[in-house]
């Protein structure tokens, strides 16, 4: 009689543990508040700003379907912070525990990245104050001046977030993903903005867009390990915030240090562009000037437009050895208008 009360009881621990697991979050809680109903599953769930910063250290970042009530008042009930409702869809910020438990729902998605902002010379972790390293040379303070600089918020950006940068002085200039910008701003309005980073929850992280952040990781490489000599003429694009009051004064400049000039400048999408040669030992100081955005190589435009419009067609045959258009008297015509035959070219 003893090994089948023995086995008995194996069986009902197991069952109990079990039933606890399909349980939902909320039950399993120790101590944890009634369920929530959708009417004020909001505001109830909602912390304090400075419990919000606080509660980004350790955390995960989930996105959840509107639809699904039940997620939703088990987040609530198990101490997740709503970042924002978008109406189809919610953001929160959840523990770990409560990560795994959720992250396999049909209506949850586990959005870590959206602590990410992606650059090309590395990726900045705001949620983990995790920067890449930028040399000395190439770093920016905040000055009483218009200037450049970056914000990130919680999540998928809402209109209000950016009304409210207008309202206090700082206009956009470029989208960085994740949820990022490059904004434009003076001191006071980046102190403003900073004052309230720290209890407002929809801006996750505010900080310098440093010249190292600007200056193509090739021609900073090639600066950094002296491949570059200073008088070297280097090909390059340089954008500016056409929105600077500064701008022309500062294409002017641009255009006195240059050697060829490829493209006059011109703007598009709010971003003022030249392409020239510049001395390699300026490269530093132009990526350092206020209102220069981006400083890339520059690279003569090729035309290969027609010639990948041949090859995605399939009309393409072999003569002699070359891969050739098909087209009768096409490939004269191609070679009339300054294309060449050899596949290497």
């Amino acid at each position: 009689m003893t090994r089948p009360r023995f086995w008995r009881g194996i069986y009902l621990i197991l069952t109990g543990i079990l039933l606890y697991n399909l349980l939902p979050l909320q039950a399993q809680a120790v101590n944890s508040p009634a369920a929530l109903s959708p009417s004020n599953t909001a505001l109830s769930s909602t912390p304090s700003p400075s419990q919000v910063k606080a509660s980004l250290v350790g955390q995960h970042k989930v996105l959840v379907d509107g639809q699904d009530q039940a997620t939703l008042k088990n987040l609530a009930s198990n101490g997740a912070t709503l970042l924002a409702d978008y109406g189809s869809f919610s953001l929160w910020s959840v523990s770990d525990t409560i990560q795994k438990q959720a992250a396999n729902q049909r209506g949850v998605q586990v959005r870590d990245d959206l602590d990410e902002i992606t650059l090309r010379n590395g990726v900045i972790n705001t949620r983990l104050s995790s920067v890449p390293a930028v040399p000395t040379n190439l770093r920016q303070s905040k000055v009483a001046a218009n200037q450049l600089w970056m914000i990130q918020f919680a999540g998928p950006v809402k209109d209000e977030w950016v009304q409210n940068l207008n309202k206090l002085g700082i206009q956009l200039v470029s989208y960085i993903p994740a949820n990022a910008y490059v904004i434009w701003g003076d001191g006071a309005a980046l102190t403003a903005l900073e004052q309230q980073a720290a209890t407002d929850p929809v801006i996750q992280w505010t900080g310098p867009y440093h010249p190292a952040y600007r200056l193509h990781p090739n021609l900073q490489s090639g600066v950094e390990k002296k491949q570059l000599l200073d008088s070297q003429l280097v090909d390059v694009t340089v954008e500016f915030f056409s929105n600077s009051a500064d701008v022309k004064t500062s294409v002017k400049n641009l255009l006195g240090l240059a050697g060829k000039i490829y493209r006059q400048p011109w703007n598009y999408g709010g971003l003022t562009d030249v392409s020239l040669q510049v001395p390699a030992g300026k490269l530093v100081e132009i990526s350092g000037w206020p209102d220069v955005f981006n400083v890339e190589p520059w690279s003569a435009p090729q035309k290969r437009d027609e010639v990948q419009d041949q090859i995605v067609a399939g009309n393409l045959t072999t003569n002699a050895g070359l891969t050739v258009p098909v087209a009768p008297g096409y490939l004269a015509w191609l070679q009339s208008k300054g294309f060449t035959a050899t596949p290497s070219d």
